[in-house]
């Protein structure tokens, strides 16, 4: 598969007279207004889709395209769904809806698989812990040892009955439900990995004495570049600062991919192995415009990340082939640009 771009789709509740919030429909971009009597400009950020009030979860679900997540893990893919809900917190139960429809397609394409084995964990983030949800323990270490350890966690299933029932009963915290599914062939299989992920409410906790550097200034970028001066806490923090390196050139040095476990354990989903698809639900009267549009430009800039998505084929062989041609036919998109 060719390089693929995260999928960014935003849907703006709550519009009307009142709202601090508007959305241009035709050309799918959120617009934050100045609160009076400030004269600044007004910010515009787009996204791929960007949906209004009236839009039901299953047209958000279907135009979105959440299927190609099922038919990806099926293939052998890595694959992410993260939903997020900024000003209020009564959203949060769209993404039960949205992670209950995957996994009911994927036990659509069960019987049609060779030879599949399925395993699942929940993991709750709140504040600083880590919980196993599944075994209703604590998690010890930190996100580094999480990174290396959290596979331990799958718990093999026959059926997706009990992941369903996990998801019917819903959770108030942030948290990854990751669905893996293996299959053995002849010769060889395919190891496919879903990740739904409920990011809760961003939260910006400071804004740092950090010059925003002059090569990508919010001009230059359209509004859609993450200010690193913004201080995200909780679900966002490693995720913020994972996507500024991967958008912002000044940055330097490794990956910080094990900053907090969201981004220690699906760090192949921002820049990696995975096809990457996040959902943004915006309440149009938020009082915090503030957070709101640090929270709106993290997302959107979101949509420059670019992923390289392989086959997990268990012959270790057979992977390092796909992923040599992979690069072949990347660096032929490059030229041909």
């Amino acid at each position: 598969m060719a390089l693929s771009k995260i999928h960014v789709v935003c849907q703006v509740h709550g519009e009307g007279d009142r709202a601090k919030i508007s959305r241009d429909a035709d050309q799918d971009v959120v617009v934050i207004h100045p609160a009076p009597p400030s004269f600044r400009d007004e910010q515009r950020l787009r996204f791929d889709l960007c949906f209004g009030d009236g839009a039901t979860p299953d047209d958000v679900f279907f135009e979105t395209e959440m299927h190609i997540l099922a038919d990806a893990v099926s293939l052998g893919y890595n694959a992410g769904l993260f939903v997020t809900g900024i000003g209020r917190g009564d959203f949060q139960n769209r993404s039960t809806h949205y992670f209950t429809k995957i996994v009911d397609i994927l036990k659509e394409y069960h019987d049609d698989l060779e030879n599949p084995s399925i395993s699942f964990c929940q993991i709750g983030v709140p504040s600083s812990r880590v919980i196993d949800l599944v075994n209703e323990k604590v998690l010890p270490g930190d996100a580094k040892h999480l990174e290396e350890e959290w596979v331990n966690l799958l718990k093999p299933i026959s059926d997706y009955d009990e992941i369903s029932n996990v998801l019917s009963k819903g959770c108030s915290i942030p948290n990854i439900v990751a669905i893996r599914i293996e299959t053995k062939g002849r010769t060889s299989g395919t190891v496919g990995t879903l990740f739904l992920v409920d990011l809760g409410l961003p939260v910006v906790t400071s804004i740092l004495n950090q010059p925003r550097p002059a090569s990508k200034s919010h001009s230059q970028c359209g509004g859609a570049c993450v200010d690193p001066s913004l201080s995200f806490s909780g679900s966002f923090s490693g995720i913020a600062k994972l996507v500024s390196f991967l958008t912002t050139s000044h940055y330097e040095g490794a990956i910080p991919v094990a900053q907090d476990p969201f981004t220690a354990i699906c760090s192949e989903l921002f820049g990696g192995n995975g096809i990457t698809k996040v959902v943004v639900h915006l309440d149009a009267l938020a009082e915090d415009v503030s957070t709101v549009s640090a929270a709106l430009r993290l997302s959107s800039s979101m949509r420059r990340v670019r992923n390289r998505p392989v086959v997990n084929h268990t012959d270790p062989r057979l992977f390092e082939l796909a992923t040599r041609c992979e690069g072949v036919e990347n660096e032929r998109d490059l030229l041909q640009v």
